[in-house]
This record gives C-alpha cells, sequence and structure tokens, in this order.
C-alpha cells in the first residue's frame, strides 16, 4: 500500500511540475524591438485643394535611418491623390509588421483624387539589440482582393552605425518593388 502511495504522489508531482514548465512556455514573449510610434507626412491628410503639384516625382521608398537611439523605417510610396491612410504596426520578438491601410470605404474611385501623390511614413523604434530584424510592410488596397507586399527583407542591426548618419545600408536586404 505504501508503495501505491509514494507512486502516485511521485507521478502527481510529475504532472504538477511538467504542468508549470508548460505555462511558463506560454506566457508572451517581450518583443526585441519597441514600437515608438508612426509620423505621417507628404500628401497624408491632405485633400485636393492642399495639393501643390510638388508632392510626385519621387520613387517608393524604404530606408532605414538611425537617430540617436531611435530607429527611424522611413517609408516613402507614390499612391492615388486624397486617399485616407491609417497604419498599424505589429512587433512579433525580431519581426516588425507594418500595414498602410487604404481606407476608401468603397472600391470605386469616390475617394480618390485624379492624380499620384508621395505619402511619407517615419516608423520609430527604440530599445533594438544588435541583431537581424525582418521587417515586412504591406498596402491593403480595397480595390486588390490580397494585401500587396510593398517591401520585406532583413535588417542587420549587428554592425556598429555613426548615430549621427543616415543607415541606407541593405545588408542581406531582400528586396521586392511594389506593382499595381
Amino acid at each position: 500500500m505504501r508503495k501505491l502511495f509514494i507512486a502516485i504522489f511521485t507521478i502527481t508531482l510529475l504532472l504538477i511540475v511538467l504542468m508549470c514548465r508548460q505555462e511558463e512556455a506560454t506566457l508572451p514573449v517581450k518583443p526585441e524591438i519597441n514600437y515608438l510610434s508612426t509620423i505621417q507626412g507628404g500628401c497624408n491628410g491632405k485633400d485636393s485643394t492642399e495639393l501643390t503639384g510638388d508632392e510626385t516625382g519621387k520613387g517608393n521608398a524604404l530606408l532605414f535611418l538611425l537617430k540617436h537611439d531611435t530607429l527611424d523605417v522611413y517609408i516613402g510610396l507614390n499612391y492615388s491623390c486624397c486617399t485616407p491612410f491609417t497604419t498599424k504596426t505589429v512587433v512579433l520578438q525580431d519581426s516588425v509588421f507594418v500595414d498602410l491601410n487604404d481606407n476608401c470605404p468603397t472600391t470605386d474611385q469616390s475617394c480618390y483624387c485624379d492624380c499620384n501623390c508621395y505619402y511619407i511614413w517615419d516608423v520609430l523604434f527604440t530599445d533594438f539589440k544588435p541583431q537581424l530584424y525582418h521587417f515586412k510592410i504591406t498596402i491593403n488596397d480595397p480595390r486588390k482582393d490580397q494585401p500587396v507586399v510593398f517591401q520585406e527583407g532583413d535588417l542587420d542591426m549587428t554592425q556598429q552605425y555613426n548615430t549621427s548618419s543616415a543607415m541606407q545600408s541593405r545588408v542581406g536586404y531582400k528586396f521586392r518593388s511594389f506593382t499595381r
């Protein structure tokens, strides 16, 4: 009887330890980079009366700028004028996902002006570590069936950078361009 009691006690104790370890494994992992904010510029928030004509002529761009302790992911996009954009940024450990959402409520041309415009987003991050980060920027266009990948790739932050200069190195960067 005593051996049976010891066996049941041992099995119960092992199950408790295993369940505690399983709970530890499911705790959320702290992101390895901290999203701070997004600053909109260019044509964001402008209607047709505010356009000056100098908002086009620039190429689509994705730049990584290091300003002191802040990483600025600069996104420049040529797109239909007067588009009501919002953004969503999600950080999952070493991966950053930025969604540029075209919030035109209909798929017809009712909320677009008859021109192209250059939209700018500065997506700011802090508390990054010297490691490789994965980035994916998508555009959610109501006229498309699926989100469009604007650009995606890897940013190698293991190198030492001068904090007062622009970081435009695309070491190991896989580039996919946006086509409409």
